[in-house]
């Protein structure tokens, strides 16, 4: 094998490691803007639910949701709550448990908002999502 040959295999390799550098890369982008998508289009679906039942965004309504919620309001706060967690459960899942500022705050409103039902309703979420929620609670 001549050094021409040997030349044009090391071109060769770099480009297919160039190649998969470049996918790779594109890759995560692609990965980190659909699981920016997902969040944006859910929280937009919750915003949508508060305007159409403003009353599920009255702290002091929903610290005594069980009380202030009769018949199917109830049920209807209900999995409106579950939806709820199980967004910010997934904003905790996929910041892996290091929540970026920018969400911070949208995360600890609601946390702090649903807190009494996720207090009532633990064993419908992670030990982990729990704790760090439970623990974004402001006492008063």
């Amino acid at each position: 094998m001549d050094r021409l040959e040997m030349f044009e295999i090391a071109k060769l390799i770099a480009a297919t490691f160039g190649a998969l550098g470049v996918a790779w890369y594109w890759n995560r982008v692609k990965d980190r803007f659909d699981k920016y998508q997902y969040l944006d289009e859910s929280y937009s679906e919750i915003l949508r639910v508060y305007f159409e039942n403003p009353r599920f965004g009255q702290p002091e309504l929903t610290a005594k949701y069980a009380e202030a919620f009769i018949d199917s309001e109830h049920w209807k706060y209900h999995y409106f709550a579950m939806r709820v967690h199980t967004f910010l459960e997934s904003v905790f899942d996929m910041s892996k448990g290091k929540i970026r500022t920018d969400w911070m705050y949208i995360y600890r409103h609601h946390a702090n908002l649903h807190a009494t039902w996720l207090q009532d309703h633990q064993a419908l979420h992670e030990p982990g999502y729990l704790n760090h929620a439970l623990g974004h609670i402001q006492r008063n």
